[in-house]
């Protein structure tokens, strides 16, 4: 199941939300969810820039997801995702948050924390704290 929360937390894509996200917690759901159905251009706009840059390009964000799902199987395998509320990381500058999440499939259950940061007058996934 580690690996399952490792690509639950680093899925991304580049295309434009109808809507973007309001609170720590939709950008974690909203990110997360688009991890789950392998909608990897949305994921990246969801994705903070620091790990943007850690990744460096899309097309390597995507082999890396790519190879995680290839290790773990489909996330979207009976994999229930659970986001809980936002609390002040302790960072001020830029702002960020800690959004608790729940997985779940069949009698196992994890728990694992998604980093969010206040970036370009929105919020952005930074990935697992």
């Amino acid at each position: 199941m580690v690996a399952v929360v490792a690509v639950v937390t680093g899925i991304v894509t580049h295309r434009a939300l109808t809507s973007w996200p309001d609170s720590p917690e939709e950008v974690a759901e909203a990110f997360l969810a688009a991890n789950q159905r392998h909608d990897r251009e949305a994921s990246w706009e969801l994705l903070c820039h620091s790990e943007r840059l850690r990744f460096g390009a899309l097309a390597d964000w995507i082999w890396t997801q790519e190879a995680a799902v290839a290790v773990v199987g489909p996330l979207d395998d009976g994999l229930t995702i659970t986001v809980g509320e936002a609390r002040p990381d302790g960072r001020s500058s830029p702002q960020s948050y800690v959004v608790d999440v729940q997985l779940a499939r069949a009698d196992e259950r994890h728990r694992l924390e998604v980093l969010v940061m206040e970036e370009d007058g929105g919020f952005r996934a930074c990935g697992q704290r």
